[in-house]
Formats: structure tokens, C-alpha cells, sequence
């Protein structure tokens, strides 16, 4: 599934995810701080904030949704 994310900054990757009931939007204010010093993505993970919504959603495939993302970003670390 193709995440909702916000990227910004620069610098080594961060990626950051919201809690139960959140969205990415949560970290908005505490990323004016990191984005000096990371490259930050802030995610939506399924059934959250802009993200696709689905019937199936444990954390396999929440997994799978993040490693997706982290794939297409070519991160390594």
C-alpha cells in the first residue's frame, strides 16, 4: 500500500510514525526541530491521516506498508 508522507530536511533519514488514533500531522511542531538535522518523513500508516484505508490492518501488513515506502525511498538505514 502507497503510505501518505511528508519528506523534508536534509541529512540522514528519520522516519517517524504517529501512534494509535494519530496522523502525521502530530509531529509537525517537534519536526521544525529535527529537520535541521535529518531528513524526516513523516508518515500516515493505514486507515490513518491521508493514507489508503482498508478492511485488512494487523501489523504484518502495517510492516509490509512501511518497508514499501522505505524501498521506493531507496533508504538503507
Amino acid at each position: 500500500m502507497k503510505l501518505n508522507y511528508k519528506k523534508s530536511g536534509s541529512g540522514p533519514p528519520l522516519v517517524i510514525l504517529h501512534g494509535l488514533f494519530g496522523s502525521l500531522d502530530n509531529w509537525f511542531s517537534i519536526a521544525k526541530e529535527l529537520v535541521e538535522h535529518y531528513t524526516l518523513y513523516l508518515v500516515d500508516q493505514r486507515n490513518h491521516g491521508d493514507s489508503p484505508h482498508a478492511e485488512e490492518w494487523n501489523y504484518d501488513v502495517m510492516v509490509e506498508d512501511l518497508k514499501e515506502l522505505i524501498d521506493d525511498e531507496g533508504l538503507e538505514k
